[in-house]
């Protein structure tokens, strides 16, 4: 099966990854129907190889949502191309492993192309796009470091084409794409949402400490923290304990409130006093806290104090030139004691409260549509291992369809959309996703009713009305089939 470049760039935009990536994993497949995935992962979907034969489409969609929920899992994209090649994330780790040299050839078939499909590109999800997108970037700008098939005009190019997609898309969902900060910026970003001023020795003292940890941009976790604050994926290999994080905002969130855990107040001190960097770096209590963030090692101590010195920097007096949401340093004790008390009136531990409410709420806003979550809201699952309460979110009513599961919505949702897709070339409604999955239509009955609403499609372009003779609806061989019910020649399955 050759497929043509709208064809994978749709397939692309159904599943709101970068185009370049699908087309890297098509190419490196040799152009099968399967595209290389393993028997398990199509299985795990229902689906059966030789199905694909017949519908080679549907292939190149399960691909894209494959490469999707991968990245989504691993916030990696070497990890995220391995586990869709392979099934497993950790193949790309081992440089003998012949997953290793595929991973290498999808990203380098990207990194030579990396706007391919970009003019007019409309991801499903703006918010899904933006995190891959801003990841991708991320690994752009490592390879550019490497030299190769990657420079900084393409990242550039990457980039500019990325901002132009997000100036297309308006509405809902849509929000803004920052191409993979600098550490500079993301340091900017920790401090103000630490509460800390952002001076030059600021700047530079967290600056040599991220460089000091060497790691990938696209882990959005530049100081390798292993807090639990931010909406982890996954962990880096071989340092254990260290996170992944899902986006550039939950690594933010997670840097900050390590910064703040209780363990480098004496750092946060001379840091919101404005002090200079060699005051800073020189301090014993400071030198004693950054040996605790990196495990004992001095180097960070001894590359601080191999800088040329930046002077100290006047800070404003509490409570002046900070906005509201950024005096964390003075936040009024009467406030700070009501909320401990309302944590305390429904026994949540606070410290679990800080490690779990950013993944819960993101997860209700996802699955429930819950655009905000109290302490109220998180009661009911606090101190829950996570896998606990993602099964407590899946069970509960869903927010449009009360008479559904949110776990049978999207278990539809899944199966809906890629053979809606592969066989219409548009989207189910949630009207009919929620009719499907009330019917309890399985795989193959779910398949023949779009295979039915295909043929019914091309039969009605075939033989047009004759003007004047609107058809009635249900009459005649066009009469639209409803979503969960079946041909008349098939009896309804139920289960």
């Amino acid at each position: 099966m050759t497929y043509t470049d709208s064809e994978i760039i749709a397939a692309a935009a159904q599943a709101s990854v970068p185009p370049a990536l699908l087309m890297g994993i098509v190419r490196q497949s040799g152009v099968t129907n399967t595209l290389g995935l393993p028997e398990a992962t199509m299985t795990s979907y229902g689906i059966q190889p030789q199905e694909l034969e017949k519908n080679p489409l549907l292939g190149l969609s399960l691909a894209a949502r494959v490469l999707a929920q991968q990245f989504t899992r691993t916030g990696n994209w070497q990890a995220a191309i391995a586990g869709t090649l392979s099934g497993d994330p950790t193949t790309a780790q081992s440089a003998t492993s012949s997953y290793s040299g595929q991973v290498q050839a999808v990203l380098g078939w990207a990194a030579t192309n990396p706007t391919f499909g970009m003019q007019n590109f409309q991801p499903n999800s703006a918010q899904s796009f933006a995190d891959m997108a801003a990841g991708l970037s991320g690994e752009f700008q490592e390879m550019g470091t490497l030299g190769g098939v990657m420079d900084p005009s393409k990242v550039t190019a990457f980039n500019g084409a990325i901002q132009g997609v997000f100036q297309t898309l308006s509405g809902p969902g849509n929000v803004p794409f920052r191409p993979a900060p600098s550490v500079a910026q993301a340091m900017t970003d920790v401090m103000t949402q630490a509460g800390i001023p952002v001076t030059k020795a600021n700047l530079a003292f967290l600056e040599t400490m991220a460089r000091g940890e060497g790691m990938n941009p696209g882990d959005f976790n530049w100081l390798a923290t292993t807090s639990q604050a931010g909406q982890s994926v996954g962990t880096v290999p071989n340092t254990p304990g260290v996170q992944v994080y899902a986006n550039y905002q939950q690594g933010v969130l997670a840097t900050a409130q390590t910064l703040l855990n209780g363990n480098y107040n004496r750092m946060v001190q001379l840091m919101r006093g404005g002090s200079d960097l060699h005051q800073l770096a020189s301090d014993p209590a400071v030198q004693k806290e950054l040996e605790t963030w990196q495990g004992g090692s001095h180097e960070d101590v001894k590359n601080l104090l191999n800088l040329a010195n930046i002077p100290a920097t006047p800070v404003a007096p509490a409570g002046q030139g900070q906005t509201q949401d950024h005096k964390d340093a003075h936040t009024d004790p009467d406030e700070v004691g009501k909320f401990a008390s309302k944590l305390q009136a429904h026994n949540i531990d606070p410290s679990k409260f800080a490690e779990d409410f950013a993944w819960v709420a993101a997860q209700r806003r996802r699955l429930l549509g819950e655009k905000m979550t109290t302490v109220e809201d998180f009661a009911p699952v606090a101190g829950l291992p996570k896998d606990q309460i993602l099964q407590n979110l899946l069970a509960q009513p869903h927010s449009k369809f009360p008479g559904l599961t949110v776990a049978q919505m999207e278990k539809a949702r899944a199966q809906a959309e890629l053979l809606s897709v592969s066989h219409l070339r548009q989207f189910p409604a949630d009207s009919e996703v929620a009719r499907l999955a009330t019917g309890g239509v399985n795989w193959r009955e779910m398949s023949e009713y779009y295979q039915h609403q295909e043929q019914q499609k091309a039969a009605q372009k075939q033989a047009p009305q004759q003007p004047g003779l609107p058809q009635q609806a249900g009459q005649g061989n066009n009469a639209q089939q409803q979503p969960g019910q079946q041909p008349q020649q098939r009896q309804q399955t139920t289960r």
